[in-house]
């Protein structure tokens, strides 16, 4: 059942992304897959609670972007446990954004973002942090689990 759930909020994320977001369908797919009461967090920015206020910093930030979304292209890595999934997107103008949600009911309650925090890199399937790593500024501040 838990994997069930998992896969059905992985297609949800997609259709969000590629259908809602791509496509700035902010009353329509944007607002089926979050619930009214959606906290968001994006890093870098204020938090949100609630729908509306969620949608009115993302126009924002469109705006602030040139009007137009930046476009999702893919899904390279996407998991999850329970309710909650995990999914990095890849951007168009190369960047990357790592989206942690709590789904509720078929949308997102809770939803925490970054935006290109550190470089990832998809290597045979597997993410490499070794460029992170490897960067003076960021390498600190991960933490290896113990036996790595």
């Amino acid at each position: 059942m838990a994997d069930e759930t998992v896969t059905r909020n992985l297609q949800r994320m997609d259709e969000l992304d590629f259908a809602g977001w791509n496509e700035a369908n902010w009353e329509g797919v944007f607002t089926r897959y979050h619930t009214d009461d959606v906290l968001v967090d994006v890093h870098g920015q204020a938090s949100t609670h609630g729908i509306r206020a969620h949608i009115e910093a993302m126009k924002a930030f469109v705006e602030s972007t040139g009007g137009v979304p930046v476009q999702v292209r893919s899904h390279p890595i996407r998991f999850g446990s329970g309710d909650w999934t995990c999914v990095v997107s890849e951007l168009e103008n190369g960047s990357r954004m790592v989206t942690l949600a709590r789904w509720q009911d078929g949308a997102i309650a809770e939803e925490q973002e970054c935006l290109d925090v550190f470089p990832v890199e998809i290597v045979d399937g597997c993410v490499d942090l070794r460029s992170a790593v490897e960067q003076p500024d960021l390498g600190s501040k991960l933490v290896a689990p113990d036996g790595v």
